[in-house]
């Protein structure tokens, strides 16, 4: 795997550029009093009709438990006949394991291994120690470990939105190029480079996160298909961060203590890699603004695929693609939020697959 960094061999021929002191401009960032409130309001309303604690979520996941049911409990007609109320002892078979329920305290012990076996987590877990462990899981045919420390929850939740949910499954990177802006741990990468990518070009900003994207790229034996940048994207300079963000997914804010780190252009990626044609994937907690503001139609013409995810509306970046020749083959919001951190209050996070059109 070839690790870039400022004295790494990618910087040859580059000229640093200026310091960057200000923090992303996203859309809404000043806004007024009733304004915050309003948008505060709506979110927050909309996260718990819709969150994942919301009533219809709970509704949604008893209705799945009980299908589940239907299809891999043998005997479960016994089993409702408990549950309604009469005391008829069954026989029932899950995963080829028979069970004898007699009594309402053999019921509720027999609905525990049930809904284990409903809700057994896709990654098995090893654990070291205090918060402290490993996630193991299969995916496309290969077997993949990462290493959590201080920040299960955060992997969990990362491995899950891009192995399980596979939000760039329309994306055909097979023998292509990919540039990928925010790899976080190395999932985005991995995930490319097990999909046909042929070179995945690879750029993680934070120091610590870059490290542990590194240490995991190497593990998966993927380290001769990526090009990891310890780098940001969004506008040309460069950005004093902190060595240790706050969390995996953070954005980008300066610092004043920590380590210098070099952002790019698309056009600077674009000249630095040679890049005829490749797939963007953009995930850059906010910077996607102006990123996208500030490319020339030239330049996105040499990515037919586009996907990224935006966090304050989607309307700038959708008039950008469309006016340079790309049609939004997808656009989802992912979830109601506020984003009380944010420089904007307003936090409208969602997702864009965008194909150039053939002329």
């Amino acid at each position: 795997m070839e690790v870039a960094g400022r004295d790494g061999v990618s910087e040859q021929g580059f000229a640093p550029g200026s310091m960057l002191s200000a923090p992303f401009k996203t859309p809404l960032s000043e806004m007024g009093k009733l304004s915050t409130v309003f948008y505060r309001t709506k979110w927050e309303l909309g996260y718990r009709v819709i969150g994942p604690s919301s009533w219809p979520r709970r509704i949604k996941g008893r209705l799945s438990f009980e299908r589940w049911v239907l299809s891999n409990v043998s005997g479960w007609p016994g089993y409702l006949v408990q549950r309604l109320g009469v005391g008829a002892p069954f026989s029932a078979t899950v995963g080829g394991t028979e069970f004898r329920v007699r009594n309402v305290a053999e019921r509720v012990e027999f609905t525990r291994i049930l809904r284990e076996s409903f809700g057994r987590p896709p990654f098995a877990e090893t654990v070291l120690g205090e918060n402290s462990g490993i996630f193991n899981f299969g995916f496309a045919g290969k077997s993949l470990s990462f290493p959590y420390s201080g920040d299960r929850y955060g992997t969990r939740t990362v491995l899950q939105e891009f192995f399980l949910k596979e939000p760039y499954a329309e994306l055909d990177v097979v023998d292509k190029d990919v540039i990928d802006v925010g790899s976080s741990i190395g999932d985005t990468p991995i995930y490319f480079a097990l999909k046909g990518a042929r070179r995945v070009i690879s750029f993680e900003p934070y120091p610590a996160t870059f490290q542990k994207a590194k240490s995991n790229i190497e593990a998966n034996g993927l380290g001769d298909r990526v090009v990891l940048l310890n780098e940001g994207a969004g506008r040309s300079g460069w950005m004093r961060l902190t060595r240790e963000p706050r969390n995996l997914w953070a954005n980008a804010v300066p610092s004043s203590e920590g380590q210098e780190v070099r952002f790019n252009s698309l056009n600077e990626i674009i000249t630095r890699f040679g890049i005829e044609t490749a797939v963007l994937k953009y995930h850059g907690e906010g910077s996607e603004y102006e990123f996208f503001g500030g490319t020339s139609h030239e330049d996105l013409a040499h990515f037919p695929q586009i996907s990224l995810k935006y966090h304050y509306g989607a309307t700038p970046i959708v008039r950008k693609l469309k006016s340079a020749g790309f049609e939004i083959t997808r656009k989802w919001d992912l979830h109601f939020s506020c984003n009380r951190s944010s420089s904007s209050p307003r936090y409208e996070a969602g997702m864009i697959t965008a194909k150039r059109i053939a002329v």
